[in-house]
């Protein structure tokens, strides 16, 4: 899930499965692929590099769910959405 946390923008969410990997997300395949490579944690992904507008447009980037039966959450804040995408390796927030 994506969620502004200002007012005036919308809330993005989808549904990502991985083994056999699907859902709703545009590109489960890729986004299983980046989580199983990470060790199944968001947080390990490694940075995709590339330039973000300095934009201040915050937003919080979230994911709850399990892997291989354990619980797993993440969630932080990003002063837009550039640097969100960019911070989790470009493809697990890109909805």
């Amino acid at each position: 899930m994506i969620s502004p946390e200002e007012a005036g923008g919308a809330t993005r969410a989808t549904t990502l499965l991985c083994s056999p990997d699907g859902g709703g997300h545009p590109s489960a395949g890729a986004a299983c692929a980046q989580l199983r490579k990470a060790g199944d944690r968001i947080s390990s992904i490694p940075r995709k590099p590339g330039p973000c507008t300095l934009e201040y447009a915050p937003v919080r980037a979230s994911a709850h769910g399990s892997w291989a039966g354990a619980p797993r959450h993440f969630s932080r804040s990003y002063p837009n959405h550039c640097v969100a995408l960019r911070e989790t390796g470009g493809i697990v927030f890109d909805f």
